[in-house]
Parts: C-alpha cells; structure tokens; sequence
C-alpha cells in the first residue's frame, strides 16, 4: 500500500491509497467510499482485490479525510480522474458503496460494482435523520444535507453496455432497495446480488429515551478521528518526548 496524490488539475492534489497486486496488473480499478466515511474504510475491500490482480486506487473523496476540498460537485470529477489515473493498467473496474456507488456508475469506467448505491433522488425522513446525526459530523461541507441536492443534479448513471454488478443487503434502504431494482430492469448487463449473512435482520425497539442518547454515541464514537483529537495528541506527544525517561535509567 502507497500514499499518492491524483492531480487536481485546477485545484491541489487529492490524496489516495494505491493497493498493488504482488505481480503484474490484470486491470485497474477505482474503489469509492461512501458519505461520512474515507478511503481507509475500503482498504479491505481494495487488498482482496488486489489479490485477484486488480491495481487499486482509493481516493479520499472532496469534504472527507485528507481532501483539502469541501464537498460539492466535483465529486464527479474526482471519481473519474481516479478511473483515468487507474487506465494505466488497462480496462478499469469502479467500485464504490453508498455515494461511492452512485460515483462509481457515473465514472465511466469499464465495468461496475455498485454496493448500495444512493440511487434515490430524495431521502425519507427517517434516512435525512440519520444522514446528518450519523455521518454528516466527519464530513466538510457547506451545510448539512448538501449531498442530497448535489445527487439530485446527477444523472443516475452513465452506463451503456458496461457489465453491472449491484449489490444490496437484506434488510437494506427500502428506498435504495427499489431503485437499484429499477435499474438493474433497465440495463442489459447489470446483476443484483442481495447479501444476507452479516445482516441486522430482526430487532428490538430501542429504549424510549435512545434518541436523545444517539448525540452521545455519535460524539464518542467519532472522536478517533476528530482532526483536533488528532492535533492535540500529536502537539502533547511532541511536547512530553523530550521528557519521557525509559524506566531504570
């Protein structure tokens, strides 16, 4: 795995992982994260490609990790520079889950894998809620929901005759559930796969008072990779280096 910068053209480099197979490349491909997330959340999907001779390269999209951008419409851009930057190693295969998966059927890549892909052009309630409860604090950008309106000034896709692999999980968005189903009856090559195992398929009603108490889970569980978590610990850890003493000396 390598640290790499794809070009910005107008703008600064956009920071991304290159996975490489062990021998030569059988093909590229262009692995897209979702809304909320970074291109470290793939790179176990990006290593298992890599064992099938798949040159890999995972860019942090615009408004996430390391891209000095907010995010906005050249999230579109950014997923195809990344499939130009994979046609080194020949035909290229684009793959991305959520946002990453409504990119990578916009990328123009030569085949697709699109896992849950946010198809729909309007989220319900339920899931405009949990977009900004859930992910919407480890994401840069203009104002909360802003994705929303830049998906619905999106085609769905850009394939024509490209092979489709779409994937759903059971139990999944019904919304996303249906519009993949939509899909996939509108193109010759595509396939839906709906995965069970690993799956929430049956539970509880939460507490009554879980709502209220969902601020503190997000908070607590997004402090590993709080920007200013990470700046204190580096400035505290520089400052005590130089008086941390082995033990016995």
């Amino acid at each position: 795995m390598e640290r790499i910068e794809l070009d910005g053209r107008d703008g600064p480099p956009r920071p991304a992982w290159s996975v490489a197979p062990e021998g030569d490349p059988r093909a590229g491909a262009a692995i897209f994260h979702g809304y909320g997330s970074s291109r470290d959340a793939l790179l176990g999907l990006a290593l298992t490609l890599a064992g099938g001779g798949f040159a890999c390269v995972l860019p942090d999209l615009p408004g996430h990790g390391e891209h000095p951008e907010l995010l906005g419409p050249v999230l579109l851009d950014d997923a195809r520079r990344a499939v130009e930057h994979a046609r080194r190693h020949g035909a290229v295969l684009a793959v991305g889950h959520s946002l990453g998966g409504r990119l990578a059927l916009l990328s123009e890549a030569d085949a697709v894998v699109a896992i849950s892909p946010a198809l729909p052009a309007q989220a319900s309630p339920e899931g405009m809620y949990a977009l900004q409860t859930f992910a919407t604090p480890r994401v840069r950008q203009a104002y909360p929901g802003e994705v929303m309106d830049i998906l619905r000034g999106l085609p769905p896709h850009a394939v024509s005759g490209s092979p489709v692999l779409l994937v759903i999980g059971e139990g999944d968005i019904p919304s996303i559930v249906e519009a993949v189903e939509e899909l996939a009856a509108s193109l010759d090559s595509a396939r839906v796969v709906k995965i069970s195992r690993g799956m929430l398929l049956e539970v509880d009603d939460p507490p009554p008072s879980f709502l209220s108490y969902i601020k503190h889970w997000v908070n607590h569980g997004g402090l590993h990779g709080n920007p200013d978590v990470k700046a204190t610990v580096a400035a505290w850890a520089d400052e005590v280096a130089g008086n941390v003493r082995v033990e016995g000396r």
